[in-house]
């Protein structure tokens, strides 16, 4: 087991006790207009961008968003009708990464052998 010096947090991993550490070295980010504060320089972006205005605007539609990411999910979903269906239940994820967290959460038993 790989131990984490700074808090009890343990794994088999070596690459995963690596990952971790560096969240407690991470800087946290504070907005200076608000009461928000985050480990996340991109999350930080999207949040400064409700400050200033910064939005993603769609080109077929009228939906804008603060977060080029989430523009995207807009597109796939509405416009591009792309899907990925669950091979366990008939769920419906407009993406992969939807797709694993509802397998992960739903059909834990073959999270496991799910392609990433």
């Amino acid at each position: 087991m790989f131990n984490c010096t700074e808090c009890k947090y343990s794994t088999k991993s070596e690459f995963y006790l690596h990952r971790h550490i560096k969240k407690h070295r991470a800087q946290v980010l504070y907005c200076d207009q608000c009461d928000y504060s985050t480990q996340v320089k991109e999350l930080f972006k999207v949040h400064q961008n409700k400050h200033t205005g910064v939005t993603f605007k769609c080109t077929s539609c009228q939906f804008e968003s603060h977060s080029k990411f989430n523009l995207g999910q807009h597109v796939k979903k509405v416009h591009e009708k792309s899907s990925v269906g669950c091979p366990s239940c008939s769920f419906v994820a407009t993406a992969q990464v939807y797709l694993r967290r509802h397998i992960k959460k739903v059909h834990p038993q073959t999270s496991e052998s799910t392609p990433s």
